[in-house]
């Protein structure tokens, strides 16, 4: 079992070697409240690589000051704009629960400097939260998880919007609710297009130690993405501190000259499916499973 687990460590590094050769941004919020600068903390990585594998990062402590209402839910970067999206912690009525607040360079991003803040009329459901947004090149994709364990189809939902003004009217939106099926014990806590895959980002609800607390998921497509097809699953090194969860997943793609994605090798494919078939019910396979649990 140790030179399977092994073997599948050493392709998913290559995976990720391969694909979204961008910078990315994750995001961490503070549980509790406190003041601006102690709240909210930018990490960067140069690439898919580095974020996998937690290698180089680098941490900003933002100086936004996060209402004592409300929490970060999503990130991303659409070729104009940054956006940073807060969800009102409770329910409340349309217009008054989620927030977006566009910047125009990174460096005001980080640095809390000339934003603008537009209240949403998207009114969302008492038992669900918004739980990542991105921006593929076609579309705006906000995520919602259902807060209390359900079973496949019922959990997950992605809505799409064409453009920025339909997503912050909240105009021509479409839902599909997704087979995921979340383990019990994790939480979805961000989404990014990286130009060569989609990332979705699971975080387990409660604190352990670096290599079980965060998982990263690889669509392709759109289509696996949303009909749950062919993932693929990275358990991280990142440790995250007990009283911070993470918030948000940005890649930093160049909207002017996007990366083309890369085709994986035959070979290394059929590795690592015989290796993730090798471990049976492991932790690895089950969290990619859409009918199982870790």
């Amino acid at each position: 079992m140790k030179w399977v687990s092994a073997t599948i460590m050493g392709a998913a590094m290559l995976i990720s070697g391969a694909a979204g050769a961008v910078p990315y941004t994750l995001m961490f919020e503070r549980d509790d409240d406190a003041g601006a600068g102690q709240e909210l903390v930018f990490r960067s990585y140069a690439s898919y690589g580095d974020l996998s594998n937690n290698l180089n990062a680098t941490d900003v402590f933002s100086p936004i000051n996060i209402a004592s209402n409300f929490s970060t839910t999503g990130l991303t970067w659409d070729g104009s704009r940054y956006l940073l999206m807060f969800e009102r912690d409770d329910d409340a009525g349309a217009g008054q629960e989620l927030v977006f607040r566009s910047y125009t360079t990174y460096e005001n991003l980080i640095n809390n400097l000339n934003g603008s803040d537009f209240f949403s009329p998207i009114n969302i459901s008492a038992n669900f939260s918004t739980t990542g947004l991105t921006w593929d090149g076609s579309r705006y994709l906000l995520m919602f998880e259902r807060d209390d364990d359900a079973a496949a189809g019922q959990e997950l939902v992605f809505r799409s919007y064409a453009t920025y003004d339909d997503l912050i009217n909240n105009l021509n939106g479409a839902d599909f609710f997704s087979p995921i099926n979340i383990s019990a014990n994790f939480s979805t806590t961000g989404l990014t297009w990286d130009g060569s895959q989609y990332l979705l980002m699971f975080e387990r609800d409660d604190d352990v130690g670096g290599g079980q607390e965060l998982a990263f998921r690889s669509y392709a497509t759109y289509d696996d993405l949303i009909n749950n097809l062919n993932g693929s699953d990275v358990f991280s090194p990142i440790n995250i501190a007990g009283n911070f969860s993470t918030r948000g997943l940005m890649a930093l793609v160049d909207w002017a000259d996007p990366p083309n994605p890369v085709s994986l090798p035959s070979t290394l494919t059929l590795l690592v499916a015989a290796c993730l078939s090798a471990l049976g019910h492991a932790a690895l396979t089950r969290i990619a499973s859409p009918d199982a649990r870790p």
